[in-house]
């Protein structure tokens, strides 16, 4: 169906990854196999789920995440994990993920295994975070914005963990340790989410 793995690994925002789109069924995924690899495992996303993936993220990353960060993570599950039962979560070994809601696609994830993701050309792992950020800025002409070791660019609904990290309310920052590097971009707001008013605007220099 599709064979040009240059293309199908491009970042589309608001759209999908290539030729693969939001609102696609899983089987329409599936046929992308051959170009993004197979599927590993999948899970669903219920109130069980969430809080123990909560609880193996608190133990493998103790040092990101506060007693407060935790409680507040796990009362947000409590109260809204509801809404994501019918949440399918679908890892393919090369550090992608798709995450579908009623069975359609709706928000993709990929770590620092995924070599060959790419933004207008760039390499989202392999080039410097600052001259990734500043080009998603550039051609999305929208500022992002930073809280603690999160960049957002809200009106592209795209989520950048640990490529920088912020220094003070400022806008100011610093490169984050590699390694937990992660990328995420959906096609409507994100769900349990920090309040907006928690961020602030990413100046670089």
């Amino acid at each position: 169906m599709f064979e040009d793995t240059d293309t199908i690994w491009q970042i589309h925002p608001l759209e999908g990854l290539g030729q693969i789109k939001f609102s696609m069924l899983r089987s329409e995924v599936d046929q992308f196999s051959a170009a993004i690899g197979p599927v590993k495992i999948d899970r669903s996303d219920t109130v069980q789920s969430q809080q123990a993936g909560l609880d193996e993220l608190y133990k493998m990353f103790p040092d990101f995440f506060s007693a407060e960060d935790y409680k507040a993570v796990s009362e947000a599950i409590t109260e809204f994990g509801q809404v994501r039962d019918d949440t399918i979560l679908e890892f393919r070994p090369n550090g992608l993920s798709f995450e579908y809601t009623s069975g359609a696609l709706t928000e993709i994830f990929a770590d620092e295994n995924c070599k060959n993701l790419q933004f207008m050309g760039v390499p989202v792992f392999l080039c410097e975070p600052v001259i990734l950020l500043k080009e998603l800025s550039r051609s999305l002409q929208e500022q992002p914005l930073i809280y603690q070791q999160e960049v957002i660019f809200p009106v592209h609904k795209i989520y950048l963990y640990a490529f920088v990290e912020e220094l003070d309310e400022r806008g100011k920052c610093q490169v984050g340790s590699s390694g937990h590097r992660s990328i995420s971009w959906r096609d409507s707001v994100r769900p349990n989410s920090v309040e907006l008013s928690q961020y602030h605007p990413l100046y670089f220099d």
